[in-house]
């Protein structure tokens, strides 16, 4: 199964269209209900979409990447310009679908998400999964709990995904 968690209206259309010429599996797109803005998609690849990963950000001399699906890649952007304020240098990756991620060449993999870097997954789900691509020193804010009902806003300050609480987390865990 293919799943594809788009983070705005350009990643859902590549996202359709992959998941229409797929012959081999079933795949479903997940959206968030709540309102998500477009991205800004200068200097992006966006055909490296149709390959389930991709850098939106890149930095040289990173201190790590942040790697998010669906809304959260938003929430990764505004979290890395606080991180960026505090003078850390930080990458941005969009992962719309892990399947055809785990299906690319190794060197693409490595590309997007460097074993040699510490990374960041910004997952408001469950952490299933993310273990091979953060590595054991890697951090996973995500929520691996099911049952909490309420506005978006609400649930996004209680569990700690507003862009000031995983900046400061991401600085802690940096430090």
């Amino acid at each position: 199964l293919y799943v594809f968690r788009p983070a705005d209206g350009v990643e859902t259309a590549l996202s359709y269209w992959v998941a229409l010429n797929l012959k081999t599996a079933p795949s479903t797109l997940l959206f968030t209900r709540q309102s998500v803005g477009t991205l800004s998609w200068d200097g992006v690849n966006k055909d490296d979409v149709l390959k389930g990963a991709y850098v939106r950000k890149e930095i040289d001399d990173a201190e790590c990447t942040l790697v998010a699906t669906g809304s959260e890649v938003a929430l990764a952007e505004s979290a890395a310009k606080l991180l960026e304020e505090k003078g850390k240098r930080v990458r941005i990756v969009s992962a719309p679908c892990l399947e055809l991620f785990a299906e690319q060449p190794g060197e693409y993999q490595e590309k997007v998400l460097p074993k040699s870097q510490k990374t960041c997954v910004i997952e408001m789900g469950t952490s299933y999964g993310w273990g091979r691509y953060i590595g054991k020193d890697g951090l996973a804010l995500t929520i691996d709990h099911y049952g909490a009902s309420a506005p978006g806003g609400v649930l996004a300050e209680e569990f700690g995904f507003t862009p000031e609480k995983v900046a400061a987390r991401i600085t802690d865990w940096l430090a």
